[in-house]
């Protein structure tokens, strides 16, 4: 639903690569994927053999970052910076690096890596004041204890859909309940100002502001709660952005709290039924398998085929409804494109604001993941992303999870039911 700090600098559009056999050649090769944010082709084509370690180091350790191997990734990032890299490899290298470390919740080292990198850009760039406002929020938490997370006796939690469609799960903190939104689209956990008061959070002043799904600017600033209970897990030391009520205010309903990325992934796994029945944790051993989404700065990227194709589409739980951009026509069946109804004026709202796009209505829609076909109905073909789209093939949503859905950390493997 709410994205927050800008998940990438570079963006690219859809581009098919066939892996060849391997010569000098393919570092190009290597470089295009790279820019086109090609994740899951870059990690096969750096699996096969024949590579020279070091000259294939910084695209390694992108894909293990990315791949939520981050501790290797900071290793190899400090390795390749060592060599004292030209400066725009550099540049992208502290970026990612930066990422790495705050998924790790080293945020004063992370913030330290933006400040390097923006050292190497442009006063003209455009992304210029997203990143020093992610740097401002990171840098104002480097002193605070990182987050972590213990669990009691399995204890699932049921949750209920709310007015918007979502799913919401109980939450305790400083003995006051509420109800707040599951969103793996939320780049941090959020909450309304009237909402942290009510709980008693620890409020910090910090000049910034909250970027909406549809790229709206709203000032925030952040709070901190001690210990967060759902269930019997008990998360300390939970960053969230306060916003104003009226940014979570949506059509004619008021959000109070969002459980963004960085919680839900320190909870290990997220299991959700198709009747609300959540569990986290999900066991000690995770699923065998290759990973099938990777991190684009905190935002997951789910690997969903179509008609063979596979898309790379951005899980957002905060979402009601699946929609696909521009990029995912190339890939639509022969026939679909003659099923297309429309295209008519569609609204998108998003932490506060609203945007209207041109949208044409795809009737069906077979999908993939992890071997499990499923079917989508009145899914919206936009013909624009939205919030920074970029490399992005489309959102799925919390319909994709009609029959229940897994997300498993650890394993970087999201499945259906």
């Amino acid at each position: 639903m709410v994205y927050f700090f800008p998940a990438s600098i570079t963006r690219c559009l859809l581009a098919a690569v066939a892996c060849v056999a391997l010569n000098a050649g393919d570092l190009a090769q290597l470089q295009q994927l790279e820019e086109k944010h090609r994740m899951f082709e870059l990690r096969d084509l750096l699996d096969a053999p024949g590579w020279k370690p070091g000259e294939t180091l910084f695209y390694r350790a992108m894909v293990d970052s990315r791949f939520g191997r981050e501790r290797e990734a900071v290793s190899e990032f400090q390795t390749f910076l060592a060599a004292k890299p030209v400066p725009d490899l550099e540049r992208r290298a502290r970026f990612e690096l930066s990422n790495a470390l705050a998924r790790l919740g080293d945020l004063g080292a992370a913030a330290a890596e933006l400040t390097a990198a923006l050292r190497l850009t442009s006063e003209t760039d455009n992304s210029r004041a997203d990143i020093e406002n992610g740097r401002a929020f990171l840098s104002s938490l480097k002193d605070a204890p990182a987050q972590n997370v213990e669990f009691g006796p399995p204890s699932p939690l049921q949750a209920r859909r709310n007015d918007l469609g979502l799913w919401t799960v109980p939450v305790e903190t400083n003995s006051q309940h509420s109800e707040w939104i599951l969103d793996t689209g939320a780049s941090l956990s959020t909450v309304t100002e009237s909402e942290a008061r009510r709980l008693g959070l620890a409020i910090r002043q910090v000049h910034g502001y909250a970027i909406g799904s549809t790229q709206a600017r709203s000032v925030a600033q952040l709070a901190i709660a001690a210990e967060l209970r759902l269930g019997s897990a008990r998360l300390h030391n939970v960053a969230f952005l306060m916003v104003a009520d009226s940014v979570l205010f949506m059509s004619k309903h008021q959000i109070h709290g969002i459980l963004g990325l960085p919680a839900l992934s320190a909870l290990g796994c997220v299991d959700l039924s198709a009747d609300g029945v959540v569990t986290f944790d999900c066991g000690a051993r995770p699923p065998a398998g290759r990973e099938n989404f990777f991190y684009d700065g905190v935002a997951p990227i789910v690997q969903v085929l179509h008609a063979g194709h596979t898309l790379q589409m951005f899980l957002d739980t905060g979402n009601s409804a699946t929609l696909l951009y521009p990029s995912a026509r190339d890939v639509l069946a022969q026939w679909e494109p003659n099923q297309l109804a429309g295209p008519r004026p569609a609204d998108f709202a998003g932490g506060g604001g609203s945007v209207q796009v041109q949208a044409a209505t795809v009737p069906a829609i077979q999908l993939e993941i992890q071997g499990r076909t499923f079917f989508l109905q009145g899914v919206k073909l936009l013909s624009q992303g939205l919030g920074g789209a970029g490399f992005r093939d489309g959102v799925l949503g919390i319909d994709a999870c009609a029959a229940g859905c897994r997300l498993d950390f650890r394993a970087m493997q999201f499945s259906r039911k």
